[in-house]
């Protein structure tokens, strides 16, 4: 039976799915070390894709803005981890597409 409510029709009592969480439910959550190395596309929307705005060897912190355009549809790529840019590249996203990175 199907109910309305202020976000739109609804099902009764909700659906509750199995969650599948033995293996994990007693475990304590840990802290992973962070990686050795991480590669950021610069693409990471259906915009533009944005220049890299980093030098080689330049030292970054978290949020630093690694990449950006001026185009219509685009979003700025923050660095995601501290520590030293590489050269430019490119990596292949899930999708197959090449981007720079």
């Amino acid at each position: 039976m199907n109910t309305t409510s202020q976000l739109g029709t609804t099902f009764a009592r909700g659906i509750h799915p199995p969650e599948f969480k033995q293996l994990a439910e007693g475990q304590p959550i840990e802290v992973l070390p962070a990686p050795q190395q991480v590669t950021v596309p610069l693409v990471q929307h259906i915009g533009a894709p944005n220049e890299n705005q980093t030098k080689p060897k330049q030292d970054v912190v978290v949020g630093d803005v690694i990449g950006s355009a001026e185009a219509f549809v685009c979003a700025p790529v923050h660095a995601s981890i501290n520590g030293k840019t590489a050269r430019a590249g490119s990596v292949t996203l899930p999708n197959g597409r090449h981007v720079p990175a």
